[in-house]
Parts: C-alpha cells; structure tokens; sequence
C-alpha cells in the first residue's frame, strides 16, 4: 500500500518573513475587550482552536466566544496573507513531487483551520492539488493535533505514514500513529513578532 505523507504547514511548507503582526492578537481585539499589552502566548505547534481558546482565556474572555473569534480569523485571512505573505521553503516543491513519483499520497495534517491552510498555501505559491484535501485533516475544531493525525489514519486503514514537520506537536502526533518523524529544522534567521496596535527516507 502507499505511504501517506502527512504535511505540516507554518515552518514545515512556508516560513513566515520577520515582523508578521499577531492575527490572534488583531482578531481577539476586533471581536471584543482584550488588554493592551501582548500575551507573549506560546503558539507554535498549537491548532488554530487552541491557540483562540489560550487568547480568549488570557483575556478574561468567556469559551462561548470562540465560535465568533474562528469564524473572524477565517474572515481575516485573505487580505492578511495578502499583507504578509507566506514563503514557499526551498525544496519543499521538489519533495512534494518526490513523494508523488514514489506513489506516496500527500495529506496536510495541520494546525490551521481548512480555509486559512488553503488561503496560506495558494499565496505561498503551493499547487493545492498537490495534496489529497477530503482526507486532509485541519484544526478548526481540534485543540489535539494527535486527534487530526488519527482522524488521517482512519481514512487510510494499514498504510504505513510518514509526518513531516517542526515541532514537538507533531512528533506527538506522528508516535500516535505510529508514524516515522521528519522535523523540519527552523529557519536560519530568527522570525519575530508584530504587536498590532490597540536521514534514510521511509517513503522507498
């Protein structure tokens, strides 16, 4: 059977340029009372669910408001990507292709929320054909990322998988399903944040 590859996006396909403004940050303080200063909130690794429940609660906001707060996010994303445009990693298109010739069926396992992982990827010049979307899994309304990699093996019952990716989230979701990990190293330059203001290849 093939390998399933199971792709991460944010520091995995596309790196972000430095001094990238806080979305979670701009969208906690259209849709309500937020404090002024940053939350310096730990986000990498973290589904798009998790990271607004983090901001809502460090905001004294109540966990009814995230539906609205995700609904916003999705909403903000195009002309925010439009703003600060993703980069496409070198070698990213030729290890996607790669996979393809050697029969591998390429899934995205990650954190965004399906619109945000679509608007991302069409703006950081990835060909969104590339990958198999119906049995993709995304975390819009997953706090778990081990949750989404489970969800991916279900679709794919006695494949073996591979989890391409950046963080220890994603190790944790490749050994949930008995997964090979590949972590992707960080960038070469550090990357920053914006206040707003107010080895041997498993696929042979």
């Amino acid at each position: 059977m093939a390998t399933v590859v199971m792709w991460d996006i944010d520091g995995t396909l596309l790196v972000a340029d430095k001094g990238q403004i806080d979305l979670f940050l701009l969208v906690l303080r259209e849709t309500g009372p937020a404090p002024a200063t940053p939350p310096g909130l730990e986000k990498d690794g973290k589904t798009d669910r998790r990271i607004a429940q983090d901001y809502l609660a460090w905001a004294g906001r109540p966990a009814s408001d995230i539906d609205a707060f995700m609904v916003h996010l999705d909403e903000s994303s195009d002309e925010f990507m439009a703003r600060y445009p993703r980069r496409l990693i070198p070698g990213v298109g030729a290890a996607l292709q790669l996979a393809r010739e050697l029969g591998a069926i390429n899934v995205l396992l990650t954190g965004n929320t399906r619109y945000r992982a679509q608007v991302k990827l069409a703006n950081g010049g990835v060909d969104l054909s590339w990958f198999d979307w119906e049995r993709s899994a995304f975390g819009g309304q997953e706090t778990d990322r081990r949750k989404l990699s489970a969800r991916i093996a279900e679709h794919f019952p006695g494949h073996s998988y591979v989890v391409v990716g950046d963080t220890d989230h994603d190790a944790d979701a490749a050994q949930h399903v008995g997964a090979h990990f590949i972590r992707i190293p960080p960038p070469p330059t550090p990357q920053t944040t914006q206040v707003p203001q107010a080895p041997h290849s498993p696929l042979h």
